[in-house]
């Protein structure tokens, strides 16, 4: 969001605002101290030097201070220093001024630097505890959220600075990337007949000719450079953040404010707040999913086996008569391996006949048992308990227990039915349904049931069918898995 590149920059121009404020807003020239602004209300040192008719510009010890806090503030705008480390520099500034004054033997310079002193003491404090309220170092977690607001006075601190800069600061970008252009002209420039060419770039390639062109500035030039393209760049995000957001970071702030003192770490402790209201967030969003997935996949699940007419109760009946299919075929494997037993019982060519005449025998005794899924007679005939004989379609040998067709359905809807009841075939397909319904209710529940029972089933997934199983037997017949040796 861009809130930590803010506050620093708000960091920075309190900071020098504080400096302003404490020695005026003075330029150190070749002959001496100027001051920008001399017009009155004076403040800070220049305010007691006209009240006891001192000369600060002038004033060699002055000149040391102004530059040592000019330094001071270069510094820390380029990182060198944090702002700790910039307090205790101010600090000791002070104190030197204070001991190099020559006010031994003049009461009116004496009576100035004792003021002086005071004041400083009203600035800084003892220890320099006071330092970071007086000078509004340290923007509190509130001041932090209404930096995201455009219409906060936060932020329009920050807009303002680099509104003054702007026209400076859209020339120096602009010559940089004129600049960088013009390196990696001339470094891409080909000879020959085609001299006007350029090689195509990459991202990275055109950054380092940023980076070269951004040597060639000046300290001044580049530090302006920095700040005012971290400000656009912080600017485009805040661009993007809706309403909401931006009114939950004040909520989280104001209650960050509650719960923290006045401190140097006050990002750290909105930066906190924020984690764990996204961390919540997620957790909801994530419980959110998962009960939606879950449902999600119970109605997928429900659909695949309504589908496939996948019917737990009649699977589980199918699974336990299909003892008599294996005993049917293996009976009839058994009788023509006995008639093999002997040679020359049969001859090569009765051999390959008495198998057709197996594989036709048991392909009548599947048509009989079909497979427990899909719709077609032979399932539904047992599903409803309907005295349903299944017959081919067509005379092309067509299976009775492919899907169900109209004739199929004629057959099993006049098999559901009492023999003195007349099938309606003129009836739409869905009131003969209906009638069927009406007539074999438990049936139907049992079968809708059934399908629950399979879509519960399906929607727990594949992993969690074979975590059971885990659980319930040991696949690999070799003990359970070693623990692991940093287990």
């Amino acid at each position: 969001m861009g809130i930590s590149t803010l506050v620093n920059q708000l960091v920075e121009i309190r900071l020098e605002k504080f400096i302003q404020k404490m020695i005026g807003n003075v330029t150190v020239g070749p002959e001496g101290l100027v001051l920008n602004e001399p017009m009155p209300p004076l403040t800070g040192l220049w305010e007691l030097a006209q009240r006891h008719g001192v000369d600060l510009s002038q004033d060699a010890g002055f000149r040391i201070l102004v530059e040592d806090f000019h330094q001071i503030e270069r510094d820390y705008r380029t990182g060198n220093n944090n702002l700790d480390i910039s307090i205790e520099r101010m600090s000791e500034a002070w104190e030197r001024y204070f001991e190099a004054y020559p006010a031994k033997d003049d009461p009116d310079a004496a009576y100035y630097i004792e003021r002086a002193k005071a004041y400083k003491l009203s600035l800084f404090g003892i220890r320099n505890e006071r330092v970071l309220l007086s000078g509004g170092l340290q923007p509190t977690i509130q001041e932090v959220s209404q930096i995201i607001d455009r219409g906060s006075s936060v932020y329009k601190e920050i807009a303002g600075r680099y509104s003054l800069v702007q026209n400076e600061a859209e020339a120096i970008v602009a010559s940089v990337n004129q600049r960088a252009t013009e390196l990696f002209e001339s470094a891409h420039r080909v000879v020959g007949d085609n001299a006007d060419g350029l090689y195509s770039s990459t991202d990275e390639e055109l950054d380092h000719y940023v980076d070269m062109a951004l040597g060639e500035l000046t300290d001044a030039q580049y530090q302006i450079y920095r700040d005012y393209k971290a400000y656009r760049k912080a600017e485009q995000v805040l661009d993007r953040l809706p309403a909401p957001l931006r009114e939950s970071m004040g909520i989280l702030a104001r209650r960050a404010q509650t719960r923290t003192k006045q401190g140097r770490d006050v990002v750290n402790h909105f930066r906190d707040e924020v984690a764990t209201w996204f961390d919540r967030s997620m957790s909801r969003a994530s419980g959110v999913y998962k009960r939606n997935a879950k449902g999600v996949a119970l109605l997928v699940g429900l659909s695949i086996a309504a589908f496939t007419n996948s019917d737990t109760f009649h699977i589980l009946d199918r699974v336990a008569s299909d003892e008599s299919l294996r005993r049917v075929v293996t009976d009839r494997a058994g009788q023509i391996a006995q008639q093999n037993t002997t040679p020359g019982n049969l001859r090569p060519g009765q051999v390959a006949a008495e198998l057709e005449s197996l594989k036709n025998q048991t392909d009548q005794v599947l048509s009989d048992m079909p497979l427990p899924i899909t719709w077609n007679p032979g399932n539904l005939s047992r599903q409803l308990g309907c005295p349903y004989d299944p017959v081919p379609s067509n005379p092309n040998g067509d299976l009775p227990y492919a899907l169900l067709n109209q004739e199929q359905w004629r057959q099993l809807y006049r098999s559901c039915l009492p023999p003195e009841v007349t099938p309606n075939y003129d009836a739409p397909i869905a009131l003969q349904v209906m009638d069927m319904i009406n007539r074999r209710p438990f049936a139907f529940l049992r079968m809708v049931s059934g399908w629950g029972l399979s879509g519960i089933a399906i929607a727990m997934g594949a992993p969690f069918w074979f975590d059971l199983l885990s659980r319930l037997m040991n696949v690999r017949n070799s003990g359970s898995k070693p623990k692991s040796p940093e287990s």
